[in-house]
């Protein structure tokens, strides 16, 4: 690949943990190994020179819409617990940590000390990129994939890919997990109010640990709601199926009543060390007292008929809009620098006013979202947002005539959904019911999901709100902020709360949600899986996958030569990576090992038995090879001693019981056999139980076959 000219390819290719990285931070990973993801790529140990054999198609998850192609790449790390698979992506955290850092980024982040890790990467160009403590160099290969000596000193944020990271599992991402000594540098993370600078954002948000799991569930819905409205031309794929067999069909609205009271920005409490107040609009009486003005002025540049002195909706949401202003401008750095709003002082800079309201309407990016739906709440009055269940299909077809027929103002559906000031939910429909009009009592409540219907939906819901924030990113000139063309997202243990099912299909379904959003600027997608589910990984070549093994206590990356893409995942299962022990739950295993030692115990004590009836019965001492030997019955006793001391003496029909609902069919009629050779019972009875489990096996083929 020529230096100069990047493709549009995303790659995390390996991870490399080195010498003298914290011991807490490695754990089991072997240090100065390489740990690959790409496996097709061989890296010398000595000189960093590329091999690169490619074995699979480079367009295999290739999304294509509308002419527009985005490259997409996907691999996974695979491995039991404890194998190193959080430990490789914690430490790829610390890295692009320290890098923002290193970049000036986000004031609230800390760096990690004591890491030394190189991370061998496709970012349009390939490189390999070292973060030793705060001090981060980073090489770029030449066209014959050999590495130049000299570090690039021109690399920017824009060179490197952004990290959207998703992991509900309640133990991930802990604070208190943090080692000691080292300061959190973990919560300025999960923070996205830097307009999308800081190249990683961690989901969903925790404080301390602990998911909000009522703030996450707004947060997604309103994600969610912006997805269901939008156009969609592919008739194979629909954003408003959430289920398999429910569809989104309406809108449920409420008016927020309390929404303009929420908190704007803290400040510290005077009268108490170590506290901060949350201040509200009600704390400020120079900004309410300002608001008509405020809200004149944006009419002039952004009409929408205000009249003054607004009440009922109208009123919470000229509050909401002034609130909006005021947190916007204390918050994000483009607008603290132009210092519109005073927080000493509690008011706007009223002589700024008007290029405040010019910037505000100028930024396309994720920062006005909220601010621009509620403007447009009060400009669109035909949209006749109001409490009620509204149809998704008239809504959409409402958003999108709006759209096509604004001539001077550029909009997007993300700038016309509800605003903020109203409750939402999501009502659904049986699919099979779509094409009737069901009352809206029959209908379903998003909330009333089960988790893993709603796990589905979080989790690609956050991918694409990033992705269309990150999408939405406007770069004025090269000195200014960031705006990245390459997205990395890694998803850790995505198939939680998952039936099997919904993990098989779930690369498919995120693949086709991402190509009917229609990125614009993005240009390449990475998505590596930290899992444990052969369903996802059925999906993925085994040459983008990394198998992890502890063997004595260090990870070792295994190499396997079965491949996993479209394997039947039976075949999957039963290679011994996955289940070392069998497939056979580990307590059933103990049962029919007691059941197996309880005829064994009866079976010699029988033995005993007919050869004490034959010693007490034998007249003819010429017949003593019927008989056992002294060594063999020493044997027998000693064996029986040993398997007295395993079990307790139990009813036998409760080992028959046992036997008989034994899944494993060879199994069951072996042990059956013994059964009957231990205890006598009759042939017939036997055969009879035999039939019946026959009969039963051939009734459940029948019905699957009619089904």
């Amino acid at each position: 690949m020529p230096e100069t000219t990047p493709t549009n390819d995303v790659k995390i290719i390996a991870i490399k943990p080195c010498t003298g990285c914290h011991k807490d931070y490695l754990r089991v990973l072997k240090k100065d190994h390489l740990y690959y993801l790409c496996n097709d790529y061989v890296i010398d140990e000595k000189t960093d020179a590329i091999t690169y054999t490619p074995s699979i198609s480079e367009n295999l998850f290739t999304q294509v819409a509308d002419e527009e192609k985005i490259k997409v790449s996907i691999s996974a790390i695979a491995g039991q617990n404890g194998s190193g698979k959080s430990s490789l992506i914690e430490l790829l955290f610390m890295a692009v940590n320290n890098l923002a850092i290193d970049k000036g980024l986000n004031k609230d982040l800390e760096p990690v000390r004591q890491i030394n890790v190189e991370l061998f990467c496709l970012i349009g160009f390939y490189y390999k990129i070292r973060i030793f403590n705060q001090k981060i160099s980073v090489f770029k290969y030449k066209d014959d994939f050999t590495l130049r000596r000299t570090t690039e000193k021109d690399f920017k944020l824009d060179d490197f890919f952004f990290t959207i990271a998703i992991n509900y599992s309640l133990y991930a991402h802990n604070l208190s997990d943090i080692r000691t000594g080292q300061k959190d540098w973990l919560s300025g993370l999960f923070h996205k109010n830097d307009a999308y600078q800081t190249p990683l954002v961690i989901n969903p948000k925790r404080d301390k640990g602990i998911i909000d799991i009522n703030s996450e569930n707004s947060l997604v819905k309103i994600r969610l709601i912006a997805t269901l409205l939008r156009q969609n031309n592919d008739p194979e794929f629909s954003f408003r199926r959430t289920t398999d067999n429910l569809v989104a069909t309406k809108l449920q609205l409420r008016v927020n009543r309390g929404k303009s009271k929420h908190s704007l920005y803290d400040i510290p409490d005077p009268n108490r060390k170590n506290r901060r107040l949350d201040i509200k609009l009600a704390d400020l009486p120079n900004v309410i007292k300002d608001k008509e003005d405020i809200m004149n002025r944006i009419n002039k540049k952004y009409p929408f008929n205000y009249k003054g002195n607004k009440t009922g909706v109208e009123s919470a949401a000229t509050d909401y809009l002034i609130g909006k202003m005021v947190s916007i401008a204390v918050t994000y750095d483009e607008y603290k620098v132009e210092n519109y709003y005073s927080i000493e002082e509690g008011c706007f800079d009223l002589s700024k006013i008007d290029k405040y309201i010019s910037q505000l309407l100028d930024d396309p990016s994720h920062i006005v979202f909220k601010f621009r739906q509620t403007l447009n709440f009060m400009r669109y009055p035909n949209l006749k947002w109001e409490a009620a269940n509204l149809g998704l299909n008239d809504l959409s077809a409402r958003l999108n005539k709006i759209i096509s027929e604004e001539k001077d103002i550029k909009l997007r559906i993300e700038d016309l959904v509800p605003p903020p000031i109203f409750f939402m939910d999501i009502l659904l429909a049986p699919i099979a019911d779509t094409d009737k009009i069901l009352p809206d009592e029959e209908l379903i409540e998003f909330r009333t999901l089960s988790s893993g219907e709603k796990q589905m939906v979080y989790s690609i819901s956050s991918v694409l709100y990033h992705l269309i924030n990150l999408d939405s990113v406007r770069k004025k000139d090269e000195s200014s902020k960031a705006k990245y063309k390459f997205v990395n997202i890694i998803l850790e243990e995505v198939e939680l709360y998952f039936h099997p099912e919904m993990q098989r299909c779930f690369i498919r379904n995120l693949l086709d949600s991402i190509r009917n959003v229609r990125l614009k600027t993005i240009k390449g997608i990475n998505i590596c899986f930290v899992t444990h589910s052969p369903f996802i990984l059925s999906d993925i070549p085994d040459a983008n996958v990394m198998f992890l093994k502890v063997i004595d206590q260090v990870s070792i990356q295994v190499n396997r030569e079965e491949k996993t893409f479209g394997a039947n995942i039976h075949d999957l299962l039963a290679d011994g990576f996955f289940m070392e022990n069998g497939f056979c739950g580990a307590y059933a295993v103990r049962k029919i090992t007691e059941t197996i030692n309880f005829l064994e115990y009866h079976q010699t004590q029988k033995e005993l038995r007919d050869d004490d009836r034959l010693r007490e019965s034998a007249v003819d001492k010429a017949l003593p090879q019927v008989l056992l030997t002294r060594a063999e019955r020493e044997r027998k006793q000693q064996q029986m001693n040993e398997l007295e001391k395993l079990f307790t003496e139990n009813d036998k029909m409760e080992h028959q019981k046992l036997i008989k609902s034994i899944g494993e069919p060879v199994l069951s009629i072996k042990l059956l056999e013994m059964y009957d050779q231990v205890f006598n019972t009759s042939r017939k009875e036997f055969l009879e139980d035999q039939i019946a489990r026959l009969n039963e096996e051939l009734s459940n083929i029948n019905k699957h076959a009619v089904s």
